[in-house]
């Protein structure tokens, strides 16, 4: 083999690899950072510089006035689970639960308005952004073990 073939063998062989490591590090940047993360990042370059830290600082103190419903929910969302998957099936503790999941939930969605009402200065652009990522991440599936003993 002469050597311009060899050169050119291995400069294609190096523009591979290249291609490859560019095509791989995109698809797993996509795959490995949670969709709501890009959603984040997406939401606060739309913002003029001057918007993001007000935009910041009003999405940390929504979070933080939903922390502690959020934990209610999540806790009575797991207890609705043991019900439901126990041996001796509940139904009305059962209904009663997703009952009470709903009020909170509705509770939360009226935390998260009032918080949103605060700040009259927003735009419809970043109010409809400030909900969207308000919005819980989505449930484990429902096949998920129950941790505590059902009651």
């Amino acid at each position: 083999m002469s050597s311009s073939l060899r050169t050119l063998l291995f400069i294609s062989l190096l523009l591979n690899l290249l291609a490859a490591g560019i095509f791989f590090g995109h698809l797993s940047g996509t795959l490995l950072t949670p969709a709501r993360a890009n959603r984040r990042r997406r939401s606060r370059a739309a913002l003029p510089p001057e918007r993001r830290a007000a935009f910041h600082e009003a999405l940390v103190q929504a979070q933080e006035k939903a922390a502690p419903l959020r934990t209610k929910i999540e806790e009575l969302r797991g207890a609705s689970l043991c019900v439901l998957g126990s041996e001796k099936f509940d139904r009305e503790g059962y209904v009663k639960d997703v009952a009470e999941l709903h009020r909170l939930r509705g509770e939360l969605i009226r935390l998260q308005v009032n918080e949103l009402n605060d700040h009259d200065a927003f735009t419809p652009q970043e109010r409809i952004a400030f909900m969207d990522l308000l919005r819980p991440a989505p449930a484990p599936p429902l096949g998920t073990p129950c941790q505590k003993e059902p009651r």
